[in-house]
Order: C-alpha cells, then sequence, then structure tokens
C-alpha cells in the first residue's frame, strides 16, 4: 500500500497541508503511521546524514540534524518511507520510499553515538551512589568488557549511563538482555529512546 502513497493522498488522510510538513517531520511520520497509511510501519527517530541543499530550511542548521521518518521490514532488508526527505533536498514534495541506499539515515543517532563513543572515558564506581549488581553469564561479561574489562560486581547510575549509550553496534546480540537489566532497575530512561523501541518493540 505504501508504494502508491502520494503526497496529496497523505495530506488529505492525516489533515495537514503540506505546507505545514517541512521542520515538522517526525509529526508527520507519526501521522501517518496513526493513520494506518503505512502496514507495519514504525516510526523512527535520529539524524540526517545526507547531503542538505544550500538555502534550503536547514542549510545552516549545522552538522547534526535531527529527523523523524516511518521504517518497514521488507523483503530481508528495511525500507524507508519519508514524507519529508525533499526538505533537506530542495525539491518538490513527494514520499520517499526505498531502502536507506547511501546510510543517510542514523536511527537512534547511533551513527552519532559511534563518534563519540571513541573519545568517552569509562566512568569509575561512584561507591558513594546507589549501587546496581551486574547480570551473571554473557550478559554480564559484555557489560564488563564495555566497562574496560570492570572487575566489580556492581555499577553506579554513571557507569549504567555509559551502558546504556552505547551504540548498538557495540551492545551487539547482548542489546536486549541489557536493556531488560536496565528496565528492572527502572533505569531505561537512560537509553536513547528509539534504541529502546527498536529492541523492545521491533
Amino acid at each position: 500500500m505504501s508504494k502508491r502513497l502520494t503526497v496529496a493522498a497523505v495530506a488529505k488522510k492525516i489533515a495537514v497541508p503540506v505546507k505545514e510538513w517541512a521542520g515538522n517531520c517526525y509529526y508527520i511520520a507519526g501521522l501517518m503511521v496513526d493513520a494506518g497509511l503505512v502496514p507495519q510501519g514504525k516510526l523512527r527517530y535520529g539524524h540526517w546524514l545526507g547531503p542538505v541543499e544550500p538555502g534550503t530550511m536547514f542549510s545552516c542548521k549545522g552538522p547534526i540534524i535531527q529527523h523523524g521518518w516511518v521504517e518497514v521490514m521488507g523483503e530481508g532488508h528495511e525500507v524507508i518511507v519519508d514524507p519529508t526527505r525533499w526538505v533537506f533536498e530542495g525539491k518538490k514534495p513527494y514520499i520517499y520510499n526505498a531502502p536507506d541506499f547511501k546510510g543517510y539515515y542514523d536511527r537512534g543517532g547511533n551513527g552519532l553515538l559511534m563518534s563519540f563513543a571513541l573519545d568517552r572515558n569509562v566512568p569509575e564506581n561512584d561507591l558513594k551512589k546507589a549501587q546496581h549488581k551486574l547480570p551473571g553469564g554473557k550478559t554480564g561479561r559484555a557489560m564488563r568488557v564495555l566497562l574496560g574489562n570492570y572487575h566489580g560486581d556492581t555499577v553506579c547510575v554513571m557507569q549504567a549511563h555509559y551502558i546504556a549509550t552505547q551504540p548498538l553496534e557495540f551492545l551487539g546480540p547482548h542489546a536486549t538482555a541489557i536493556y531488560k537489566w536496565l528496565g528492572a532497575r527502572k533505569l531505561s530512561a537512560l537509553v536513547p529512546l528509539d534504541n529502546w523501541n527498536y529492541i523492545t518493540e521491533g
């Protein structure tokens, strides 16, 4: 169904004129999902890493541009349904509906997290703060590795925050278990929201 989407049809269905879409990417994408225009679509939030046409709305916003879109699992790959990509491109409004061929969509800001991760210092355990016992098994070992081969049995909130904000690529197959551990300790707010939704909801 999403392949037949047109700007005019979407604008009519969500009752928001196209002239109000620019700068409201997440809102418009969310309305599309709520209206059932993208079956099985998931609302995503992160950064636009692609080029920005000079003279457009975001051309003077700096290198980090927050963006929202819809993601659908296709035949072995993810498909991006983006109602406002044209704003960056300075083109006539259209609905982008294709895979992320060039890596322009940074879901959850993981690309940015990757760039910061190499420069971050692993925090020490502040024993004056509340302590959270690390899990056993592979999950606990993975968390200790992320903390620089940490040997303690408990971590403070700053160490938990350090783990929670690691890129999904660093968490790898342990992401689900680590997020469950954080959630059980009411620390899920430390996790970037889109990463949390992606891991816990799919």
